[in-house]
């Protein structure tokens, strides 16, 4: 007999066929038998488009300065799975993972025997996450949502301590809706009565109208958050986020935690977010995002040329099978010398000579490479020091990191 160690993720890759299930019934039934720990979690708690992690890397880097003990729940992972959870910004262990991974197996188990059905993968990942920061101990949640808001697991939740939306603008249309404004009310979903929910000044005001109405319906202060610039990010985006940490903290210090401006300030300079803007290499510059939608692309755009100005850039891009890529390429082929476009490590990620077709189409050549290590090399070869930008889905990235951390 051959014996086989568990490993982190090995019940949550087994159980990744269930696909998608909308709506609360699953995690409340998964929870009831895991005796509802998120009962006993206070949760900020953060829906958006894009800027979701941003603002929980803002907010996790402040409160480790303030010392307040904080959970992270964060999907997907961008480097490890141990990612998703993290207390004070360093991710489970190898053995809590598997651990709290058996604990809530044996639930779903027990939820398939009574109701007929198995979990999610994500309900799931949300169980884990409420039974590892219960044990924990920690002092506030920084909860984000994985899509939508309104029939998203970890809207299980009664209370939160607050809300923030990031950004609004079209995802998922098939379970959130066709417009800014349906998908707008569904994130909006996850207002609690009496807390409070703050959004950037710069949302299109039919998005903050939906808010607005929500709001109201809740009881609930809504708080229109301007940029905060003091940080040594390229990403334009990054001072809309940092303005939503520091409102945040300044509400959360009327509740009687205990931040300093101070302390504010050094966990914001000190902010550390994988994946974003993030360069790995000096010698040439060799950069990792994980823009995958229009908004995001676009947002990557305006910071390259910023940095880059008047620069044509090396692009490694690949796309999941649901992302509009022929958007994101409109927007970001245009900067490129040359088009690189690579296979993602998941069965859902797009063919790259299906991505060469949608680039075709859009009037840009690219070169097929099935392997974004082999694509990267291609680009280092050049030794031209032309940048090198790797996008597209946070899926590859950790790819091409380990060509600078571990090779």
């Amino acid at each position: 007999m051959i014996f086989t160690k568990a490993r982190p993720g090995d019940f949550l890759n087994h159980i990744r066929t269930q696909g998608i299930r909308p709506g609360l019934d699953g995690i409340g039934k998964l929870l009831d038998e895991l005796g509802d720990p998120q009962s006993f979690l206070k949760c900020i708690h953060v829906a958006g488009t894009n800027g979701k992690g941003s603002l929980c890397m803002f907010l996790t880097s402040v409160f480790v300065q303030a010392g307040i003990r904080c959970g992270g729940f964060s999907t997907p992972a961008v480097y490890r799975i141990n990612e998703m959870f993290a207390v004070d910004g360093q991710p489970i262990s190898d053995e809590d993972f598997v651990r709290v991974e058996e604990i809530v197996q044996e639930a779903a188990g027990r939820v398939q025997e009574k109701y007929g059905f198995l979990p999610t993968e994500f309900e799931c990942e949300t169980a884990m996450a409420f039974v590892w920061f219960h044990e924990q101990d920690v002092q506030i949640v920084l909860l984000e949502c994985g899509m939508g808001g309104q029939l998203d697991a970890t809207n299980i939740i009664s209370s939160n301590l607050c809300a923030a939306i990031t950004s609004v603008s079209l995802e998922h249309t098939a379970y959130l809706g066709n417009s800014m404004e349906e998908i707008a009310e569904m994130k909006a979903g996850i207002i609690k009565d009496g807390s409070p929910v703050f959004v950037p000044d710069t949302l299109p005001e039919s998005v903050l109208a939906v808010i607005r109405k929500s709001a109201f319906f809740h009881h609930s202060y809504m708080f229109y958050v301007k940029e905060y610039r003091e940080i040594p990010f390229a990403v334009p985006c990054q001072h809309r986020n940092a303005g939503l940490a520091v409102d945040i903290c300044y509400y959360l210090n009327s509740l009687g935690y205990r931040i300093t401006e101070p302390q504010m300030r050094e966990g914001l300079q000190k902010a550390v977010i994988p994946g974003r803007f993030e360069q790995v290499c000096d010698n040439p510059p060799v950069l990792l995002d994980g823009a995958h939608n229009p908004e995001a692309a676009a947002v990557l755009a305006e910071a390259l040329q910023l940095r880059f100005p008047g620069q044509k850039l090396y692009l490694i891009y690949g796309a999941m099978k649901d992302k509009d890529a022929g958007a994101v390429l409109s927007v970001l082929a245009p900067l490129a010398k040359e088009l690189f476009l690579v296979r993602l490590p998941s069965e859902r990620g797009r063919k790259p000579s299906e991505l060469a077709e949608i680039a075709g189409k859009a009037g840009f050549s690219a070169t097929v490479i099935e392997d974004p290590k082999t694509a990267l090399r291609q680009c280092l070869a050049r030794k031209d020091q032309t940048p090198v930008i790797c996008c597209g889905s946070f899926s590859f990235l950790y790819q091409i990191k380990e060509c600078f951390t571990y090779d």
